[in-house]
């Protein structure tokens, strides 16, 4: 989800949590599929990827995650 085609830019954590829901709304549907793992690493003020900050706090794609289960 990171565009490198002009430096570096990052989708808004709207964006990312969209792409969360869509992904395992998806992947749940896989009949032969029993489990999947979204790894992320907490997130930075400079790029907000992740599922959590430092700490214990979720982004909107934590809390997207967290609804998603």
């Amino acid at each position: 989800m990171i565009d490198f085609s002009d430096g570096v830019r990052f989708p808004s954590q709207a964006q990312q949590a969209a792409f969360l829901t869509a992904a395992t709304r998806m992947l749940g549907g896989l009949p032969w599929l029993h489990r999947y793992a979204w790894f992320g690493l907490p997130a930075t003020d400079k790029d907000q990827t992740g599922l959590f900050r430092t700490g214990s706090d979720a982004t909107a794609v934590g809390r997207a995650y967290q609804s998603a289960r």
